[in-house]
Parts: C-alpha cells; structure tokens; sequence
C-alpha cells in the first residue's frame, strides 16, 4: 500500500475498509494477534469491521516484544534490513 497512514485514532482520521487495507486471512506468523493495532478480541486501531485475530492487513506493524518469524529474520539476514523495519 505505501504512502502516509491517515486513518485510526493515531492519526485523527476515520478507519479504512477492510478492502482498501487488503485484509486477508494471514499466510505467515505475521498476523493481526502480534500488530500493535490489533484490539482484541475483534479490532483494528485503522481498519473498519470484524477483525481475526488470524488476519492480516498491508497496514501490519508487529507489536513491540513479539517475534519475528523465521522467514523475516531470513529475509533480513539475506537483504540487511532489520525484521522490525516498517
């Protein structure tokens, strides 16, 4: 997605639809239950409905003290550019 957040409570903006965030079931250990803005039990700081926490958006931020998974560490590794990095 890219670009400037200008929605969620952060940002003074109304959230976003589930569509233009690209919420999709997640594929990976990067999912909704490890973002910063995931509320429990069902919702997104940024992002408009019902939200699993096995659900994913391009508005992901991985929660401070959570892990990376394996595959961002690889990728970080191979490419040089930290896990955490946004």
């Amino acid at each position: 997605m890219g670009g400037v957040i200008t929605a969620g409570p952060g940002a003074g903006g109304p959230k976003v639809s589930q569509d233009v965030a690209n919420y999709r079931p997640a594929t990976g250990n990067d999912s909704c239950s490890v973002c910063k803005h995931f509320l429990p039990p069902d919702a997104c700081e940024l992002v408009d409905g019902m939200i699993s926490p096995g659900g994913v958006s391009d508005l992901f931020e991985r929660a401070a003290g959570t892990a990376p998974d394996a595959q961002s560490v690889l990728d970080a590794f191979m490419t040089g550019v930290s896990p955490n990095a946004t």
